[in-house]
């Protein structure tokens, strides 16, 4: 919960409006109910594998093509092959600096504009 408060915290400042859940069946209700730009997701959340989830929201005609940061604590590069197979557009590792975040952010919602 700690880094979802830092995340949410660190956006908002910088003028996004967050939705923020805690497991992957409330990120996808989130995603049933909102508007989003950008999916950010633990990929070891704790009720379901974080892959997992991005396998299904992409499997959604509508989120085929949402920009989404893979976060996690493994860098090994099997991980983030993994991540990336998932349909993750990028996989950061925790931790990670502000300015990696916003950059990355950034970037991903300038090149999916």
């Amino acid at each position: 919960r700690d880094m979802l408060d830092v995340f949410t915290s660190l956006l908002e400042v910088s003028g996004a409006t967050v939705f923020a859940g805690i497991s992957a069946e409330e990120g996808l209700r989130i995603l049933g109910q909102e508007t989003v730009d950008l999916l950010i997701a633990d990929i070891s959340t704790n009720t379901a594998d974080g892959l997992g989830l991005m396998q299904r929201v992409r499997a959604q005609e509508q989120f085929v093509t949402l920009p989404a940061i893979a976060v996690s604590s493994m860098q090994r590069a099997d991980n983030i092959a993994a991540a990336i197979a998932a349909g993750f557009s990028v996989q950061l590792g925790k931790p990670m600096s502000v300015e990696e975040l916003s950059a990355t952010v950034r970037h991903l919602l300038q090149e999916h504009s």
